[in-house]
């Protein structure tokens, strides 16, 4: 007769052993991922929102405008450059759905630009927004020369300097415009130039070759302003404080 310590009994205790331990390890498991559920989302770097030159945006709730290009100051600030006509200093900065990503700190309303100071905990910098690249910043190219813009209302498009203005800080460019437009970067290669800050007269008739669904208003204008970067950059380093000493992020 086999004892309750041999046989069967020695064979059964180690395969009970085995279950309790499967049975444990799987408790575990479970209550490991009811609790990484129940934890709340930790911030990772695709939570932040691509932005740069030529993307739209809302100031002060106001009409969409563009962003002529991001990048940082001496200070080490996240900044950005758009028209003083979408907003003034303390105004919110939208972008799409992501809500308020900065704020207005300074603008000048004679050369028509605005600094913007972005959240960096909510925005990504990047030097090619929607394809459209800003390596570095220089002055106007030569009458004639060919520049392209991008904008989020009126898209891509290319057209060359016309007659300076009287201020040398403002040139001409020929093209469509709409009003949503201001802001907008204007480049010469890669070298951002200029901004789009007067989208032509307001009694220009509709632009004939140039039409986008949802549009507010295209313009065909030979006389849309632009406003000289170098002189942007310039008037804000004489000032100091936010945006001295800018550089955009290099693509």
């Amino acid at each position: 007769m086999r004892s309750a310590c041999g046989g069967r009994g020695q064979l059964a205790r180690p395969a009970r052993s085995r279950y309790v331990r499967r049975s444990a390890g799987v408790v575990t498991l479970l209550i490991t991922a009811i609790a990484a559920l129940a934890a709340p989302p930790t911030a990772t770097a695709g939570d932040k929102v691509p932005l740069g030159g030529g993307a739209g945006i809302v100031v002060n709730g106001g009409p969409p405008c563009t962003l002529a290009t991001i990048g940082h100051d001496m200070a080490g600030a996240l900044v950005g450059i758009t028209s003083s006509h979408c907003g003034g200093p303390g105004a919110n900065v939208a972008f799409g759905p992501v809500g308020n990503v900065g704020t207005v700190v300074t603008a000048n309303g004679e050369l028509d630009y605005a600094v913007i100071k972005f959240d960096p905990g909510k925005v990504a910098p990047v030097a090619n927004f929607d394809g459209f690249a800003i390596n570095s910043v220089g002055p106007f190219p030569a009458f004639g020369q060919w520049v392209c813009e991008q904008s989020s209302a009126t898209g891509n498009q290319c057209s060359y300097i016309t007659i300076p203005n009287h201020n040398p800080a403002f040139v001409s460019v020929h093209g469509c415009r709409n009003p949503d437009d201001q802001g907008a970067p204007v480049t010469s290669g890669d070298v951002l130039v200029g901004m789009i800050v007067n989208w032509g007269p307001e009694n220009s008739p509709p632009c004939p070759f140039y039409n986008i669904p949802g549009s507010r208003r295209f313009n065909i204008t030979l006389d849309a302003r632009l406003v000289s970067i170098t002189a942007i950059t310039d008037d804000v380093n004489a000032k100091g404080g936010p945006g001295a000493g800018y550089s955009p992020i290099p693509a």
